[in-house]
């Protein structure tokens, strides 16, 4: 099987004709729905460089097609949450992605099975990864480094819980998000000299990683988007990466955060891969592309 991909070389994204095979422990899938965020801009030029030409696209949903040797055959034809994380490959830059016609998905990425396919849905591992993160900084003083999804949803959830809350981004869009939002954004790490707590780094630039170690206190709580390479990020000492295995139960909840982001978020519906091409890069909570 066939089909058209969006392909990140390390330099440039190309659509390209590829071949589509799954192999033991994985599903051959048709892609409904792809989350596009920071993490694929920096696969897409090259500022996270891949070994091999990679089909982009990390996080969303898609329908099983057919279940290959020693997956779940109950889920032949099924909807289903694709997580970026696969044991230690990431979805669309270890591995290929989910913006093309047909993709390979394995079986630890596979997240749960839908019943029915809505927009959030797209959107779930980043809102999972807030909520989790959440918990865990409940009641403590909260620094958020980074414009993206996660760090827009942490910091709606931890509006109501954490005692303080700053959002350390250089990017406009997302700074007028957050100041929509009621918060306070700051722009230099010099001002983030407040007694934080804890830390949520959501952004891949080292030089924020480098320039925060020299102003934070040994006793920062630090929780990772565990999207981003930890080795990155000695300089901040010891960090947590953040597990997101929510189960069905939790999409009731993630919806909530939802319905409140959504105006912030693009959807865009696109009619092939080819249709992609020229959306990236993408600023703020990102897009939502429905095949």
């Amino acid at each position: 099987m066939r089909g058209e991909a969006l392909v990140a070389t390390g330099w440039s994204l190309e659509v390209r004709d590829v071949p589509v095979k799954y192999s033991s422990g994985e599903y051959l899938v048709k892609p409904l729905g792809v989350h596009l965020c920071g993490f694929d801009n920096a696969i897409a030029y090259g500022y996270l460089p891949v070994i091999k030409p990679t089909i982009v696209g990390s996080t969303g949903v898609a329908r099983v097609i057919e279940a290959g040797y020693n997956t779940r055959e109950e889920l032949s034809g099924r909807i289903v949450l694709v997580s970026p994380i696969a044991g230690d490959k990431i979805i669309g830059y270890t591995r290929d992605g989910l913006l093309a016609k047909y993709s390979s998905i394995p079986d630890e990425a596979i997240a749960c099975s839908l019943n029915r396919f809505e927009t959030y849905h797209v959107a779930w591992f980043h809102l999972a990864l807030a909520q989790a993160v959440n918990e865990l900084v409940t009641g403590k003083p909260l620094l958020i480094v980074g414009g993206g999804l996660a760090s827009l949803a942490l910091a709606l959830l931890a509006n109501n819980s954490s005692p303080n809350i700053a959002i350390l981004t250089y990017s406009r869009r997302s700074a007028k998000l957050f100041k929509d939002l009621g918060l306070e954004v700051i722009n230099d790490v010099v001002n983030a000299k407040c007694c934080f707590e804890a830390v949520f780094y959501n952004t891949l630039s080292l030089n924020i990683a480098r320039a925060l170690s020299k102003v934070l206190t040994q006793r920062s709580l630090i929780y990772l988007n565990p999207l981003i390479n930890s080795m990155k990020l000695r300089t901040l000492s010891e960090v947590t990466l953040v597990k997101v295995n929510p189960g069905e139960k939790h999409l009731g909840q993630i919806y909530g955060v939802w319905s409140k982001l959504n105006r912030y978020i693009k959807v865009i519906k696109v009619e092939d891969v080819k249709s992609t091409l020229g959306l990236l890069p993408v600023n703020g909570g990102g897009a939502i592309v429905l095949f």
